[in-house]
């Protein structure tokens, strides 16, 4: 666990994950008109296993969702 707040906890992944080591992953919880909903976003400080920069975050997130 890398961070908790009060709405959301964040992880940061672990070399061997899917998504790759290094990255961070937040849930978030929210509630609309008594609908309850979980976000999901993943992101990278920097590039470590993947060198192609915007190309790269790119192709990182539309995994991600495709994943999630």
């Amino acid at each position: 666990m890398e961070y908790i707040g009060n709405d959301f906890f964040q992880i940061n992944t672990l070399p061997g994950h899917q998504l790759g080591r290094s990255m961070h992953i937040r849930f978030a919880f929210s509630r609309t008109l008594g609908f309850h909903s979980l976000t999901v976003r993943a992101w990278q400080d920097r590039a470590t296993d993947c060198t192609g920069g915007a190309f790269c975050n790119t192709v990182n997130r539309v995994f991600a969702r495709w994943t999630w």
